[in-house]
């Protein structure tokens, strides 16, 4: 109720942003992460974050957005936590599956997609290699850049109330 009291009349389409997960180690996962990157342009992956539409007032403009006004949601009330590639055994597994498809991948525009596919083409049974490979490019992808948050969430293994806190400002934060 607090966001939608917020929401201009003008809105037909709420985006709720995506916020990329920051790995400590290899084992991170979903109840251990609670480091986020903001920055679009330093995510590996998504960036569309998710879309709501006001019933009879819109209509869907592809599968990422509605026609209409749009309304961005403050990270501080709503965020979805995406944990790609977290933990690194799911980033192996992940990505030796897609290796060993033998398709042509052209139409992934992740660039951290496709050297993923191509190492695990090339080092298919390299666990050194994979791991050094996933260390530098997702692991430590991060360090030094700007548009890190911490958000306290339902998922952490020892969680409080859900927060997400950004420029001295907090708030409720969503898992999605």
């Amino acid at each position: 109720e607090l966001i939608l009291a917020e929401v201009p009349s003008s809105a037909a389409c709420l985006v709720v942003r995506n916020v990329e997960a920051i790995p400590d180690h290899s084992s991170s996962d979903f109840s251990s992460i609670s480091r986020f990157m903001t920055d679009e342009f330093s995510m590996l992956a998504y960036v569309n974050g998710k879309a709501a539409g006001r019933v009879g007032a819109t209509v869907a403009s592809g599968c990422h957005r509605f026609l209409g006004g749009e309304w961005h949601v403050p990270i501080e009330y709503a965020v979805v936590l995406h944990f790609e590639s977290c933990p690194y055994s799911r980033w192996r597994d992940k990505f030796l599956h897609y290796a060993s498809l033998q398709r042509r991948f052209s139409s992934i525009p992740f660039l951290f997609y496709l050297n993923s596919i191509k190492v695990c083409t090339t080092r298919t049974g390299d666990e050194s290699a994979l791991r050094s490979f996933w260390r530098r490019h997702k692991r430590f992808h991060y360090s030094g850049r700007s548009g890190i948050v911490t958000i306290r969430h339902l998922g952490l293994a020892a969680h409080g109330a859900a927060r997400a806190t950004t420029r001295g400002r907090a708030g409720m934060a969503a898992a999605g």
